[in-house]
């Protein structure tokens, strides 16, 4: 796979597993990042929420010990941000099984049909390449359910 592929699958296990993280720590770490069920806690990026749930295991915990740091906010009260963290697990703990291998399995690559798919639901107007001069990666965070760009925390 070349950086100029429109897709890349990547597996959450090894990813998980590369983090060194529980499966449940995984979530956590997963919904610290944002999701469509979950706010973010302001100023929690990649690196900190990845951190934080090194050192304190759940969001609960993580919470419980950022819950006086000005630096550190929620953006609902405790209990609202936790009912959500709630919906964002349940979620995440209860997927679909996984498709046979043979289905992400491709005959050949066709670079218009991907065009068509991204088209089709709106995922990208135009092909901007990771490598290219044109792409942006505030770009790519625009638009998020929550409207909160995690762009340095």
């Amino acid at each position: 796979m070349t950086t100029r592929d429109p897709f890349l699958m990547v597996c959450g296990m090894d990813v998980r597993k590369t983090l060194q993280l529980t499966r449940d720590e995984y979530i956590d770490f997963a919904i610290l990042l944002g999701t469509d069920f979950s706010q973010r806690i302001t100023n929690v990026g990649p690196v900190r929420a990845l951190s934080l749930i090194k050192e304190f295991g759940s969001i609960e915990s993580v919470v419980d010990s950022i819950e006086n740091q000005p630096k550190y906010q929620l953006k609902l009260p405790k209990a609202s941000y936790l009912a959500q963290v709630d919906i964002a697990r349940s979620v995440f703990k209860t997927l679909p099984p996984l498709p046979s291998k043979a289905v992400f399995e491709s005959a050949e690559r066709s670079d218009k049909e991907a065009a068509h798919i991204l088209q089709k639901y709106g995922i990208l107007r135009k092909h901007i390449y990771v490598d290219s001069p044109d792409w942006r990666h505030e770009d790519a965070l625009v638009g998020n359910y929550f409207n909160d760009i995690p762009l340095n925390a």
